[in-house]
């Protein structure tokens, strides 16, 4: 097993939840991502908790109002809006750190149920070394096979 790069967090089947994934049903092989997903899931649903104290960096701590604006939303517009406005707040940081060029977010409401945002994320072109940069190529050579 390699530790390089982030802990993937993906949707636990059985909770609907966020978690770690694991290679195998021993729960010992943490499954690893050299992807931007484990970045993006902690920035959109990360709120104000004790993880804010492991860095010096304002940028980098979770501060989302997304969990909040869904938690107390209804499936409308108003909601879908401010959900839209919560994940490019929360994602801001990777233009303030030059991480990214361009940040979308879209909103749809999908029926009376639930709202789906997408999130598209523009690498910044640079001939400088980036950080994140390691990630970015590995997301890249995903989307290119």
């Amino acid at each position: 097993m390699s530790y390089e790069g982030d802990i993937l967090l993906q949707i636990n089947e059985e909770t609907g939840l966020f978690d770690i994934g694991y290679d195998s049903d021993s729960y010992v092989d943490i499954t690893m991502t050299d992807g931007l997903e484990t970045l993006v899931i902690l920035s959109v649903f990360g709120e104000k908790n004790w993880q804010n104290a492991i860095t010096e960096r304002d940028s980098e701590r979770l501060i989302s109002e997304f969990p909040d604006v869904v938690s107390r939303g209804t499936v409308s517009d108003k909601t879908k809006n401010d959900g839209t406005e919560a994940i490019k707040n929360a994602l801001a940081f990777m233009i303030t750190d030059s991480v990214a060029q361009k940040i979308t977010v879209t909103g749809e409401i999908l029926n009376v149920f639930g709202i789906g945002w997408s999130i598209g994320i523009e690498r910044k072109e640079s001939d400088e070394i980036l950080k994140y940069s390691i990630l970015w190529e590995k997301q890249q050579l995903r989307f290119e096979t």
